[in-house]
């Protein structure tokens, strides 16, 4: 996008753009909190019940970009920075990618056609039980 003399590519970036929604949605709740804990005749009981649920609330704000951002590998898995994965799928996003015949399946075929093609052989869930998804010899974990 450009404006004038200036340029700005971050707009076009689908990651950056996610990322300020997320920014956006924070500061909002944030702003809620604030004028909450500002609000005359609230009792001290009050406000930490007010600060404790935004608390909570920013854990499940966390697990829930950790869980778009796992989702967004599924979507590209091919064309995702590695280093930019979760650690645990590092190495197995490595190896897909690498293979040329997997990425031809994947560009051929739809995203759901493709995951519902693989055995299980290909792709087994780990035994910790906090496997959201199962995607192409690796697995996408939901961490707390």
């Amino acid at each position: 996008m450009k404006e004038k003399d200036n340029e700005y590519p971050q707009l076009t970036d689908s990651e950056w753009l996610c990322d300020l929604a997320f920014a956006v949605d924070l500061f909002e709740h944030m702003n809620e909190l604030n004028t909450k804990l500002q609000g005359k005749g609230i009792f001290a009981h009050e406000l930490f019940s007010t600060l404790k649920a935004f608390l909570v609330k920013l854990k499940l704000f966390s697990r829930q970009l950790r869980l778009v951002r796992q989702f967004d590998i599924m979507a590209s898995p091919f064309t995702t920075d590695y280093e930019k994965a979760p650690d645990t799928i590092q190495l197995e996003l490595i190896d897909l990618q690498c293979d040329s015949s997997l990425k031809k399946k994947f560009q051929s075929e739809s995203i759901d056609k493709f995951y519902g093609s693989l055995n299980e052989t290909v792709c087994q869930p780990q035994k910790d039980g906090h496997v959201i998804a199962c995607s192409v010899r690796f697995n996408i974990h939901f961490n707390d």
